[in-house]
């Protein structure tokens, strides 16, 4: 009879399962140092805050009517804080390209964190007359009043910041462009709070509420989410057009746009039915944008 000698074959070694079959004390994963990297970028970020000065940009403040100086009608040196708000923002969005997954929650500290240096910047160093100082030709305007609306958006975007990061564990992706949303939508708030013209007013408006679509629809995965950020964006577009038309009327009525020289022309025009409908609608709009009563539908 025929016997059949059977043969073991060789067994093959794979590498790749022998790695995945090490317990994970023989396979340790290297050290990335996020944690460590994302703090020392905030501490750099602090540093550079507190050595900015309003004159290190080289241009002083100058109240409206003073004598002509070079790049005068710019006086970039009153936008201290939003200067510093959209280098923290567009710094974020640079460190979340570095910092590992696991990390990248805490960046809302660091966001967090960057926001009240500012806003410890500003009650420190930011000094102003009751006069108003103005910049970009009289768009721009900063007063007492606009210094306490900027400190108290900084303040809400503090505590909104930390809170958020409670909420980062919801968010399957993009923490980081989520926090930065919110740091863009702040600087929305600080325009608008020093804003002397129509055309700064809308800007400022619409950067807050684009910045509010995308944050109320962050997440897609779940269907309310998509649904209150549809509805939004349909209640703003209908917001919008009432402004935009309500600034057309006033203009074409009045022929300015500037606030200051609106009040001076206003009295002449209290008995134009256009212009009245024109700032009619243009409450209208930021009524529906802040949701306002008999707005908030």
């Amino acid at each position: 009879p025929c016997r059949h000698r059977y043969v073991a074959s060789p067994q093959i070694r794979n590498p790749k399962s022998e790695i995945r079959n090490k317990p994970q004390w023989a396979n340790p994963k290297p050290k990335t140092g996020g944690h460590r990297r994302v703090w020392s970028l905030a501490l750099l970020g602090i540093g550079i805050c507190f050595g900015f000065r309003a004159s290190d940009f080289g241009f002083a403040p100058t109240k409206q009517g003073a004598p002509a100086r070079p790049f005068h009608s710019m006086n970039l040196g009153l936008l201290i804080h939003e200067w510093l708000v959209l280098a923290l923002g567009l710094g974020l969005l640079l460190v979340d390209l570095w910092v590992p997954a696991k990390a990248k929650p805490k960046l809302g500290y660091v966001a967090a964190l960057g926001v009240g240096a500012i806003l410890l910047y500003s009650l420190v160093a930011v000094k102003i007359d009751p006069d108003k100082l103005y910049a970009f030709g009289g768009m721009y305007a900063l007063d007492p009043l606009a210094l306490f609306f900027k400190r108290f958006f900084l303040l809400a975007a503090l505590i909104v910041l930390v809170m958020s990061v409670e909420y980062a564990d919801r968010i399957a992706a993009g923490i980081g462009e989520y926090y930065v949303l919110i740091l863009f939508s702040l600087l929305g708030m600080l325009f608008a709070s020093s804003a002397n013209h129509f055309a700064l007013l809308f800007v400022s408006l619409e950067l807050i509420t684009i910045s509010f679509y995308v944050l109320t629809s962050f997440q897609r995965a779940q269907v309310l989410s998509l649904e209150a950020g549809v509805k939004y964006l349909i209640i703003g577009a209908l917001s919008t057009s009432f402004t935009v038309f309500g600034i057309a009327l006033v203009y074409g009525m009045s022929g300015k746009l500037n606030f200051g020289e609106l009040a001076a022309v206003s009295g002449s025009l209290v008995s134009n039915k256009l212009f009245l409908f024109g700032l009619v609608l243009v409450l209208v709009g930021l009524g529906f944008k802040i949701a306002a009563f008999p707005f908030q539908i």
